[in-house]
């Protein structure tokens, strides 16, 4: 039996059939179907109150990363195009706090479209976008086609343990000392434990913003060590 087109007319008319008891085999020497063609609208109707299969929803695993992150990625890597897998995945721990393996970035790269030859071009488009062209006759200074203009600037205050980053936090412009009270007081001291336990010793450079006497009640009033440390 060739392929051809069954109206739902028909298939709802077998399934009445069927449910007035007649044999299969005779409804489908009267309709001319197949027998599998019937057998496969009853499972459906039965199933799915369809006489077709609803769509199937095809879901992948869900993207650790938003598309503003992925976005800074590739900018990073346009700016930067030797870097290596492991200092990009550094870069995301400070600058997103996003913990990603090598190979999911390398992943994340290639479903980009981007290869290093990519990267490389780009850059050197960009350096060369950004040189000035002007032709200057003799007594003219020649203008700047791309003048200095700072962007936002960030900062990045973190605590690092033994094991490694306890917390980490970017700040837009400088770190003051409300920020730094509050990165402490809200993302490291609930990591921390009661001297002599293991993570009990908080110590920080002699920086005039960590040297407060609030800052130090507050931490040896959790009873935890605080010490000042100068790095040079």
């Amino acid at each position: 039996m060739g392929f051809r087109t069954i109206s739902d007319d028909v298939k709802l008319r077998a399934l009445h059939l069927i449910d007035r008891g007649l044999e299969r085999e005779a409804i489908c020497s009267i309709l001319g179907v197949s027998l599998a063609s019937l057998t496969r609208w009853k499972h459906n109707f039965e199933e799915h109150d369809s006489l077709a299969r609803p769509p199937r929803s095809i879901r992948g695993r869900p993207s650790r990363t938003t598309g503003e992150q992925r976005s800074d990625i590739l900018n990073l890597l346009i700016e930067a195009p030797d870097l290596y897998l492991d200092e990009v995945q550094q870069w995301l721990a400070i600058a997103h706090e996003l913990a990603l393996s090598k190979t999911a970035i390398h992943d994340l790269i290639n479903d980009s479209g981007y290869t290093y030859k990519k990267l490389q071009k780009s850059a050197i488009e960009r350096d060369e976008g950004q040189r000035a062209t002007w032709r200057q006759t003799e007594g003219d200074r020649a203008p700047m086609a791309n003048p200095l203009a700072r962007g936002v600037r960030y900062s990045v205050v973190a605590a690092l343990s033994l094991s490694g980053y306890v917390s980490t936090r970017v700040v837009e412009g400088s770190v003051n000392a409300y920020e730094f009270f509050d990165f402490i007081v809200e993302e490291v001291l609930p990591r921390m434990n009661p001297y002599p336990q293991d993570q009990s010793v908080l110590i920080l450079d002699n920086c005039s913003i960590h040297k407060m006497d609030t800052l130090r009640r507050v931490v040896e009033g959790q009873g935890l060590c605080l010490m000042l440390q100068s790095l040079i």
